[in-house]
């Protein structure tokens, strides 16, 4: 029984894993993010991505998604943007995270 066990042990150690299916991502973005948002994308290397991101003015960003494109994530450079995008109930409120709005230097 031993030398089964340690058979089948032996093939599911070195059986091919599955490959994580690509995380897929559209992101707009104030253009002043970009670097900052380069370096978060690159140190997650745990699964593949696959990303369209968009940089530009907030004022840009905001009028294109209100004109009907799609976004996963909208970073705008100030708040008003995300004001004027959710009084127009274009984001899903439950998912709004106002991240770098409280930080202060």
């Amino acid at each position: 029984m031993f030398p089964t066990t340690l058979l089948i042990a032996l093939a599911l150690w070195f059986a091919p894993r599955p490959r994580a299916r690509p995380i897929r991502a559209a992101v707009f973005a104030a253009a002043s993010l970009t670097n900052a948002l380069e370096a978060i994308v690159r140190s997650m290397r745990r699964r593949p991505a696959s990303r369209e991101c968009s940089f530009g003015a907030s004022s840009a960003l905001a009028r294109q998604l209100e004109a009907g494109a799609s976004a996963d994530v909208f970073f705008p450079a100030d708040i008003e943007w995300m004001d004027y995008l959710q009084a127009r109930n274009l984001i899903a409120r439950e998912t709004r995270r106002d991240v770098l709005a409280t930080i202060s230097c």
